[in-house]
């Protein structure tokens, strides 16, 4: 951590204009006057003048937002994002594995434990691949997958518990070894990746704060109501997880934005309202017009396909 230097926009952000252009040029590998440095610098400056418009709090904007980037939704769907990722059953799994497979697969202790951590092995295997699927393929295809897969193996899981024999009862365990592989590919990571990209910078360390606070009491509901469930409801608990896994296919297709490949400031794009992204579109315009002057012919083709990018945001 000593190492990493500040993020370029919270240094814009903070006045400190000179070392966020000194950073953009190291990671960017180039010289400060660079093109691509000036426009990103404009675009910086353009977005920030935008998103710090003082807007009074109204709490009707937290179910209907009325404001021109969206500020509210997007700070609620840091939360329910991280909701409808503990409503997969996650942690039903995760935390009571040991009880499932004893109670509901009818496996003893000792082969249980055994099992359980394989299934946790599985879960681990399965974080790996989006280290290079995530920027290959986006965010929303692979929770969109990661959902159909999800719910899948939920369902087939909770009907071969139901019917309890003993080649279902191995059906089921192969379907927890797929969910967790499932999960760990999909709901695991990208949650958190999408609250600090869907926020914009003065925002940004609310809706960073939302998002853990919705998972952990999000998951003190599931840990604490499991037990019970299982001993009470036995298979019909697990319908709960059949329909929120069912759920998270239309929220995402509805509701989240694909943020990859964007820039930060073209996120504010993406959510702005009609008047907002003329704005915008309008301001990045002279961004890039300003940073092609003086530019190399190779340079300003670069930008100005920036800008066109920007333009087919939807």
């Amino acid at each position: 951590m000593p190492f990493l230097p500040e993020t370029p926009r919270w240094l814009y952000s903070q006045g400190k204009e000179a070392e966020a252009i000194q950073v953009l040029a190291r990671l960017m590998s180039c010289r400060e006057d660079d093109p691509r440095v000036r426009m990103i610098k404009g675009e910086m400056k353009a977005a920030l003048e935008i998103e710090t418009i003082e807007e009074p709090f109204r709490w009707q904007n937290i179910f209907y937002d009325r404001t021109d980037l969206k500020n509210y939704r997007r700070l609620v769907l840091c939360f329910l994002i991280q909701m409808m990722q503990q409503f997969t059953g996650i942690n039903v799994i995760a935390f009571y594995v040991t009880i499932v497979l004893e109670v509901n697969v009818g496996f003893d202790r000792e082969t249980a434990s055994l099992v359980a951590g394989f299934i946790q092995i599985a879960f681990w295997a399965g974080t790996f691949p989006p280290m290079w699927l995530i920027d290959r393929y986006g965010r929303r295809p692979m929770l969109l997958c990661g959902s159909i897969a999800l719910t899948t193996t939920m369902v087939v899981f909770t009907i071969s518990i139901a019917l309890d024999t003993p080649a279902t009862s191995k059906l089921a365990l192969a379907m927890l070894l797929c969910y967790e592989i499932s999960f760990g590919m999909s709901w695991n990571s990208i949650p958190w990746l999408l609250a600090p990209e869907i926020t914009p910078l003065h925002l940004r360390h609310i809706g960073s704060a939302i998002g853990p606070f919705s998972e952990w009491m999000w998951t003190f509901v599931i840990v604490l109501i499991t037990p019970t469930a299982i001993r009470n409801a036995g298979w019909k608990f697990y319908i709960l997880f059949c329909i929120m896994n069912m759920l998270c296919i239309p929220f995402i297709w509805i509701c989240l934005p694909e943020t990859n490949g964007k820039t930060l400031e073209e996120i504010d794009y993406v959510f702005a309202n009609a008047e907002a992204k003329e704005r915008i579109k309008s301001r990045f315009d002279d961004v890039v017009a300003n940073a092609n002057k003086g530019g190399s012919r190779r340079s300003s083709d670069s930008n100005k396909m920036t800008t066109l990018e920007v333009e087919k945001i939807v």
